[in-house]
């Protein structure tokens, strides 16, 4: 699912509108058409051939002639035309404007540089955000917990516990803004002083369920956070839109965390997406006799990573931890997103540094047999996953799998969870 894509625009193209109350200006009218576009519920790849047709302008695409869009480097369908041009003309909800501001909505297209990173690559990514709060750069180091919304004290807990554990360790925690397990993810990284993105099955402006309200209000105004949304203000909780949220969950994290999830829980969802992005997945047990852990449980059985503690998700991930018996989840001070330690003996928290190091020598190659060799080639100290090393050394799965065996038993390979390695 890989597009190569980047966040460049050309210069002066505005790529954030925030609408104004009077509801004059040229913000308040990108934003305006921005909704009229998501209203139309394209493709997200369809909305991103329009954008770049119109370079990134918004107003500029939505007043294009119909033959436009159908042309070739759009190629909207003759029903994907009939609902964009019915979008174009639609009466807008008179309250539009007026939650709009009540809320702090603004449109984020993917040429801004606020826009997730993690997201960019993907083909299937959103190509505009409707988000409440702030989102930041680095929350491109997140881990994302999801599960039931009919979650146990024993699933509460737990996802609390993961949450705070991540966010006093400087990563953002992400989820779908749903009861249950959702809920007590945002609530413990809040707690714990840490950032939270909720990613929506329905309109930023919409609380859902009712009961989160003051949970979503917490996440925008205390401004550790963001609410999130691929789809127009407004935009009811229809079930079928949960599935198709769950791609950006998964996409905006480094890797995702099942905790609690039955064989018909839409994390499922998630975890397939992570997978497909190349992401790791974790899967926290649970009791056998509940089956509310049932379908987590096969998924380790298909190569999921149990995950015990917060600290096998962090140290697979190369996190340097916070010193501290046991994550803890009260409030850190904070050093812009990144909690503080509170002993100058504590090691460092979390950072681009340490997270993804960039690449140290490594010494030359040793002699070996040519698939060894072939495979040993390709690594360098940062991990990197089997299917990639497989395609750059021109191996087939099996001669490589020898070949890592090999190579890990001569101490010249490191395997990490999710099927990566890195040269020793």
């Amino acid at each position: 699912m890989e597009a190569g894509a980047t966040g460049e625009q050309s210069p002066g193209v505005v790529a954030r509108f925030v609408p104004s109350a009077s509801g004059e200006g040229a913000q308040t009218q990108g934003f305006f058409a921005c909704h009229r576009i998501a209203l139309a519920e394209l493709p997200a790849h369809r909305v991103r051939a329009l954008l770049e047709a119109a370079e990134g302008d918004p107003v500029r695409a939505l007043g294009f002639d119909m033959s436009v869009w159908k042309s070739p480097s759009i190629s909207l369908t003759d029903k994907q035309t009939a609902r964009l041009s019915e979008a174009r003309t639609a009466p807008l909800d008179p309250r539009l404007l007026e939650r709009a501001t009540l809320t702090g909505t603004y449109a984020l297209l993917y040429s801004d540089a606020a826009f997730p990173a993690n997201l960019l690559p993907l083909t299937d990514t959103p190509p505009m955000l409707f988000v409440r709060g702030e989102l930041l750069p680095a929350d491109r180091f997140g881990v994302a917990i999801v599960g039931t919304r009919r979650s146990s004290p024993y699933g509460d807990t737990q996802s609390a516990r993961f949450a705070g554990a991540f966010a006093t360790n400087g990563l953002t925690v992400i989820s779908g803004g749903a009861s249950g397990i959702d809920a007590a993810a945002h609530a413990g990284a809040l707690n714990a002083g840490g950032r939270t993105v909720a990613v929506l099955g329905c309109g930023a402006d919409i609380v859902y369920p009712a009961g989160n309200r003051d949970l979503f209000n917490r996440i925008v105004q205390e401004g550790n956070g963001a609410i999130v949304s691929e789809f127009a203000l407004g935009t009811k909780p229809e079930p079928w839109r949960f599935p198709t949220r769950n791609r950006i969950i998964a996409g905006l994290a480094r890797a995702s965390v099942l905790i609690e999830t039955p064989e018909d829980s839409g994390a499922l969802g998630t975890a397939k997406c992570s997978v497909e992005y190349g992401r790791d997945v974790y899967v926290v047990p649970g009791p056998v006799d509940s089956g509310r852990s049932r379908g987590g449980h096969r998924l380790i059985g298909d190569g999921a990573i149990l995950a015990d503690s917060p600290e096998d998700v962090l140290l697979s991930l190369g996190v340097v931890l916070v010193a501290q018996e046991e994550p803890k989840l009260s409030r850190r001070p904070m050093r812009g997103n990144i909690a503080v330690a509170s002993d100058a003996a504590t090691p460092p928290l979390a950072t681009a540094a340490n997270l993804f190091p960039d690449p140290v020598p490594v010494s030359p190659l040793p002699d070996l047999p040519p698939n060894e060799a072939a495979f040993l080639s390709t690594l360098s100290a940062t991990p990197k996953p089997f299917d990639t090393i497989t395609q750059e050394a021109g191996l087939s799965s099996s001669d490589a799998n020898v070949a890592a065996t090999l190579l890990e038993m001569k101490s010249l390979t490191r395997r990490h969870p999710g099927n990566l390695f890195s040269r020793m």
